[in-house]
């Protein structure tokens, strides 16, 4: 695996064996896993939260179109089982972007 090159007597110098294969076993190499703060994951969420409106949005929208009257209690199941081969969607969200479409006249009541 790796190959080492003595030209100075005091000084070893190793090299990667690009050469090297053996058929019985693969060597992982583990990689540097970068710690995440608390912070950070925080503002992850509300950076995912918001990009996930539009999809929100557009998961209503088109249920509205193809059913024109729905219940509420109807239409929040029918956008969580539209939502979840994407996500899983949290309710509140939903209930807000339903409050949004409709304060854009987008839905009545």
């Amino acid at each position: 695996l790796l190959r080492g090159e003595n030209k100075r007597p005091h000084v070893l110098c190793v090299v990667v064996n690009d050469q090297f294969s053996h058929t019985n076993r693969k060597i992982a190499v583990p990689t540097a896993v970068a710690k995440v703060t608390v912070a950070a994951s925080e503002q992850l969420q509300v950076h995912v939260d918001e990009a996930r409106k539009p999809a929100i949005q557009a998961a209503i929208v088109k249920i509205m179109k193809s059913r024109r009257q729905i219940g509420h209690q109807e239409l929040l199941a029918e956008a969580m089982r539209y939502l979840s081969n994407l996500f899983t969607p949290d309710p509140r969200t939903i209930k807000e972007q339903i409050e949004f479409l409709i304060t854009r006249d987008t839905m009545r009541r």
